[in-house]
């Protein structure tokens, strides 16, 4: 896991992100302190790139990736921030050579075979309160929960939205491009598990259609771009989020996008692990506030039934009010719910924004540094796995500057490695060489 944060105001935009990423292996996970996850995305204009979540793609660490892209844009801009993130998007795709068709293809295959897991947990779970109940099960009865459970399944899916990149895809045609991967992965994950023809068949359409929905895997990542375009005088921030190929399309949507303007003068965007910003920004532990609202939404589902007991109880009839009396009382906690969110936002929310919008270019950078350091300093003193710490990065981003670093570690000694620097501008130190090279020669014309 990680923490990130992205704070913009109308001068510039702050971004900072820790450096702890969590090892998940057979046997236990091992937490490490060094990972990068800020990073320049062109070494010539004020754009930058945050990751989060899984720390590769489909087997390529993103350093590899936004270095190669980096590489590749070169001297190049754009007039939109949205323009960089689109050509970026695109250089993730197999034909631009960075990631393999082999592992999309292993990629795609593990998709498939955690969503064949998923069922088959939920028809062994069903069978053992068959046979915990009746002491046995027939082979017929196997085949049934199979397709009570896929079925459910379906239904679920088919209210689901459909991502917008996948809208144009066929379930049909993507059944019978994938029939030898959708087979292999039914076997291999079913086994010898009874299921009939006709099952077979509508659990391989659940698979496709899971992939087409607007929900991600645990094996997704996030990327946030921010910075400004050629054209763009106010800073803003696109996030997205990544997770694998159906049918040569990339499986992505984006999760926020803010933009500065004479409107909205500032902004507080916080990634992954973000609940110290909110508790921070908003008064309140959003945890706590889930349940806060839980039990009083519980509270006004029982008031009507409690109502009804007190007059059984006082030997007093009642009328039946059950669907007045529902609707009052969800109508009371929207009120509470909406007086609440009002005082957050007028009492600490607004405030800060405010604030916010003022600050200048080094003050901003420590504000998103301290709201990072809080949540790992939170994990720190609790019992939870410290899936936040180690130095945090952070930038600033401005339309004159640039991409400044404020704090960056390297793994190397900088002083022992001054070819490193005298290579990271070549390509730009090149072209101008050649430039003045050109220019010599007309003049000497």
């Amino acid at each position: 896991m990680t923490a990130e944060i992205a704070i913009l105001n109308r001068g510039s935009v702050a971004l900072a992100a820790d450096s702890a990423v969590t090892c998940q292996r057979q046997g236990g996970e091992k937490i490490y302190n060094s990972v990068n996850k800020l990073f320049m995305l062109s070494k010539y204009h004020p754009v930058g790139i945050m990751v989060y979540g899984t720390a590769d793609l489909m087997g390529v660490p993103w350093e590899t990736v936004i270095k190669s892209y980096r590489k590749r844009l070169g001297c190049g801009s754009f007039s939109t921030l949205r323009e960089y993130v689109d050509d970026f998007l695109a250089h993730l795709h197999p034909d631009d050579g960075v990631l393999s068709k082999r592992e999309v293809d292993r990629h795609f295959y593990e998709c498939l075979c955690s969503i064949f897991y998923g069922v088959r947990s939920g028809v062994i779970e069903r069978v053992k309160q068959i046979i915990a109940r009746g002491g046995g099960i027939s082979e017929q009865q196997v085949k049934k929960v199979f397709e009570d459970e896929v079925s459910l399944r379906m239904k679920a899916c088919d209210r689901l939205e459909a991502l917008e990149c996948c809208r144009t895809l066929s379930v049909e045609a993507l059944m019978a491009k994938y029939r030898s991967s959708l087979n292999a992965a039914r076997k291999g994950v079913m086994q010898n598990l009874p299921i009939s023809k006709a099952t077979q068949e509508m659990l391989d359409r659940l698979a496709i259609s899971l992939l087409l929905k607007d929900i991600l895997s645990d094996q997704k990542s996030g990327i946030i771009v921010a910075g400004f375009g050629e054209k763009d005088t106010f800073p803003s921030v696109v996030a997205v989020e990544v997770d694998g190929f159906v049918d040569g399309k990339l499986r992505m949507k984006v999760t926020k996008v803010r933009r500065v303007s004479e409107q909205m003068s500032a902004g507080i965007l916080p990634f992954a692990q973000s609940e110290m910003v909110h508790t921070f920004m908003e008064g309140i532990d959003p945890f706590y506030q889930e349940v806060l609202y839980a039990g009083l939404k519980d509270l006004f589902e029982r008031l009507p039934a409690e109502i009804r007991a007190i007059g059984a109880r006082t030997g007093k009839t009642l009328p039946n009010m059950d669907e007045e009396l529902a609707a009052i009382c969800f109508s009371m906690l929207d009120s509470v719910k909406h007086q609440a969110s009002e005082y957050r936002r007028k009492r600490y929310v607004d405030p800060v924004i405010e604030a916010v919008s003022f600050l200048p270019k080094d003050e901003l950078a420590a504000m998103a540094e301290s709201l990072v350091n809080l949540t790992s300093f939170k994990r720190r003193i609790s019992m939870d796995a410290e899936t936040v710490g180690g130095p945090i990065d952070v930038a600033v981003i401005s339309k004159g500057d640039g991409f400044i670093w404020i704090k960056r570690k390297h793994y190397f000694e900088p002083g022992l490695n001054p070819a490193f620097f005298a290579n990271y501008y070549r390509d730009q130190n090149n072209r101008q060489q050649g430039e003045h090279s050109a220019e010599s020669k007309e003049d000497k014309t």
